[in-house]
């Protein structure tokens, strides 16, 4: 690794951003792989609505039609309660569950909040993938109707997420032959570099001279910002700049395995 690499990465992130539209070149499946890897390592999740901005409108629907059949399932779990076992599971599930409880009514002995939250979800979920909204909207619904939700707990969370990361790596397998500009400058840069240096990894060198940051678009897939003095491709970030240390972690976990 080149000396002073925490100070080129400030240099590169304090250069002002630039909006360019989405493209499918390397420097977005790199971002990809780096976005899969940080959820495989690290304990917790990105945010929902973080998550589904990357993806095209295409696969963030098949992502909520996942979580919908699965809170549709858990819906029909609880419709199949014998009724004196539904009366108290209702009473449980309503005073230890922590969300919104907007619209619902907490002396149903027919539906818990949680049921209803969920059958709320579904509505708004199926709604936006049958109107193909852009991905701009469908994110302003998973950040309402997900973040900070009861319903999103840890089984719902596993749903969500597999479903992100199976979108992803299609999208890599879809495109796993793209060798542009990008990959071809890194394929300069890194051989020469281990002639020199053994099987040292010059990538992490190279990934400090920018990043990319993914931003909304109303098109049908999501915008990038590169932000980058030298033109060399980068590491991703969420579009808010989040998650940088674990893309770190992340690469040095693979580190010698990209």
């Amino acid at each position: 690794m080149r000396d002073n690499y925490f100070g080129r990465v400030l240099n590169s992130l304090n250069t002002e951003c630039t909006r360019k539209n989405f493209e499918l070149d390397f420097v977005t499946l790199k971002s990809y792989e780096y976005w899969i890897r940080m959820m495989r390592i690290c304990k917790s999740y990105p945010d929902a609505d973080d998550c589904i901005a990357i993806i095209s409108k295409e696969r963030a629907s098949r992502v909520l039609k996942d979580l919908s059949e699965h809170f549709e399932k858990l819906n029909a779990e609880e419709d199949r309660l014998p009724l004196h076992a539904k009366k108290r599971f209702i009473k449980e599930s309503n005073g230890n569950y922590a969300g919104k409880r907007l619209r619902c009514n907490e002396e149903s002995e027919e539906m818990s909040v949680a049921y209803q939250r969920r059958q709320m979800a579904v509505v708004r979920f199926n709604d936006v993938i049958d109107r193909s909204c852009s991905v701009r909207e469908i994110t302003d619904f998973v950040r309402n109707y997900l973040c900070g939700e009861g319903i999103f707990d840890q089984q719902s969370q596993k749903v969500f997420y597999d479903s992100i990361v199976r979108e992803l790596l299609g999208f890599l397998e879809e495109n796993r032959d793209v060798h542009d500009a990008y990959y071809k400058r890194l394929a300069e840069i890194v051989q020469p570099d281990r002639r020199r240096n053994g099987n040292h990894d010059v990538l992490v060198d190279f990934l400090q001279q920018g990043t990319v940051q993914f931003a909304f678009g109303d098109d049908r897939l999501p915008q990038v910002q590169r932000c980058s003095a030298s033109g060399h491709f980068p590491a991703a970030l969420s579009r808010r700049g989040l998650r940088k240390r674990c893309f770190e972690q992340g690469y040095a976990q693979a580190d010698g395995h990209s």
